[in-house]
């Protein structure tokens, strides 16, 4: 028996309606833009990859970090590098967004919506892990503040104390929302 299942196909339209992209009732993937009040069809080819240019503001962040912690590069070099591959992200994005993907005059995204039922839920024991996770890599962070001998400028330091504070929220948001759901 495998340690994880596959998700469900309500799993994974609750996800992609996470990042506003719909199924309509002929099965087409609809990405409804909420700012300008038009959806786009996406053919499935492209699901994955305009997925993943959605996450292009992470995506640069991560590089920015990476830049800075691994090569050590200087955090100015680090900020261009991580702008470069947001430009580059955005770019591609908009292309693909304004040129390739067909564009509905009307569509309404709310009879669409997918519900939660009780047994759609997250498992306990999945939201508790990554809680307790989130709260490992937080308090990692602040150990390294005090064991790393790199960490002396204010600079890192700095990161270092944003990194555990998004962990520790992470943390407490996942850990509240199971306890929110287990009231159910």
């Amino acid at each position: 028996m495998p340690l994880f299942k596959q998700p469900s196909q309500i799993d994974q339209l609750k996800n992609l309606q996470a990042r506003n992209i719909y199924v309509d009732k002929k099965h087409r993937y609809i990405y409804y833009e909420v700012k300008t009040k038009k959806a786009y069809v996406i053919p499935p080819d492209d699901l994955q990859k305009f997925s993943t240019l959605q996450n292009r503001f992470i995506l640069a962040g991560c590089i920015t970090i990476v830049t800075y912690g691994v090569f050590h590069l200087g955090y100015l070099v680090s900020i261009l590098a991580g702008a470069a591959v947001y430009l580059l992200l955005e770019f591609s994005y908009r292309r693909t967004l304004k040129q390739k993907y067909v564009i509905l005059e009307r569509f309404d995204p709310q009879p669409f919506v997918i519900t939660d039922s009780p047994d759609q839920t997250i498992s306990g024991l999945r939201s508790v892990i990554a809680s307790f996770l989130f709260l490992v890599m937080g308090a990692l962070a602040i150990l390294s503040l005090f064991f790393n001998p790199h960490s002396q400028d204010l600079t890192s330091r700095i990161v270092m104390i944003v990194i555990a504070s998004y962990a520790f929220y992470l943390s407490f948001k996942t850990f509240s929302t199971w306890l929110k759901n287990k009231g159910k």
